[in-house]
């Protein structure tokens, strides 16, 4: 995780301050803007970085431009082969890729254009996948022929079944900047929940709205990637979910319960049904997740509402009737 505490300027020694600065890159032959992040020393103005300031610059420009032309990210590359229990190098095999050239994928190697096209198409429809397997049979072992009609069925009826859902919790837009290029899973978000229920006592539908804005907006600043899959409004009381009310209660392992308070006032309360998975995510979006638990656990929905308003990100949303933009995350920084 990044640290800000005070950096020297190995040219003058003195304490340099952080800054962030929209900037323009070229990645092939196409120009990306992207907000840098770096210590500048106020004597020389000399340009100094961390390795995760030049990562989440990096992802940045990746992020777009996998967006631009549908290639697949990095996790939904792993994920579609971990659902049908394939090695990388088995997974090479059956796209006609290189020996090694799956798993660089999944490391991050950005694909060419056609074979980021070839693996969207894989990945969204089970079908298509089916039709690259029937072409490797002979080269493929009848028990993993076997299973894999098994898993691409088991596949196509989950996608299906989630594929409603799905949209109408995310959106139907593709992943971008507006819900931080971040996984749009339905277990991924319950699990999250879960966890905010359990460890940051967010058990009203107002703290859950804010505390996954800041979830995720805290993610973006240190991974250049949102975790929830969520895009944000800013409305009077703060920011929430754009379809806050379907994301509670269509998803399963969530329930919602109207509560009557000693004084009177009534409040929707949530409840979990269904535990945290911590093999959902990464070693960094758990250190996430526990850093904003741990930071909104004591806090309660009013408090945390007028905080919210406070910040950069929802008054400029709010006060030009714009849907939040996670790029504005970096640029508070």
């Amino acid at each position: 995780m990044k640290k800000l505490d005070t950096v020297l300027s190995p040219a003058t020694g003195k304490p340099m301050r952080i800054v962030h600065e929209l900037r323009e890159v070229t990645f092939r032959k196409e120009t990306f803007r992207y907000v840098a992040t770096f210590w500048q020393c106020p004597d020389s103005g000399e340009e100094f970085t961390e390795g995760w300031m030049d990562e989440v610059s990096l992802s940045q420009v990746y992020n777009q431009y996998r967006a631009k032309y549908g290639i697949p990210f990095t996790d939904e590359i792993r994920r579609i082969r971990e659902d049908y229990g394939l090695s990388a190098a088995k997974m090479s095999v059956i796209m006609g890729f290189g020996d090694n050239q799956y798993r660089l994928y999944e490391n991050g190697e950005m694909p060419s254009l056609s074979n980021g096209r070839i693996l969207r198409s894989v990945i969204s429809n089970p079908e298509t996948f089916r039709s690259f397997v029937e072409a490797s049979r002979e080269q493929l072992s009848q028990k993993d022929c076997s299973a894999l009609d098994s898993a691409i069925d088991a596949k196509s009826k989950e996608c299906n079944c989630n594929r409603t859902i799905r949209e109408l919790i995310f959106g139907t837009r593709e992943r971008s900047s507006r819900n931080g290029y971040a996984p749009m899973n339905l277990e991924r978000l319950q699990s999250v929940m879960s966890y905010m229920i359990e460890n940051a006592d967010a058990l009203s539908v107002s703290k859950m709205n804010i505390i996954l804005f800041y979830l995720d907006m805290y993610s973006y600043r240190e991974r250049g990637i949102a975790i929830t899959g969520l895009s944000y409004m800013a409305v009077p009381n703060g920011p929430r979910p754009e379809h806050w009310s379907r994301a509670f209660c269509l998803m399963d392992g969530i329930e919602m319960e109207m509560t009557c308070h000693p004084d009177g006032t009534e409040e929707i309360e949530l409840k979990s049904t269904a535990p945290y998975n911590p093999e959902l995510f990464s070693d960094m979006e758990k250190e996430c997740m526990r850093a904003i638990a741990q930071k909104f656990r004591n806090i309660t929905p009013s408090a945390l509402s007028e905080l919210s308003r406070s910040d950069s990100v929802w008054k400029n949303a709010f006060s030009n009737h714009l849907p939040i933009d996670f790029t504005d995350a970096l640029l508070k920084g």
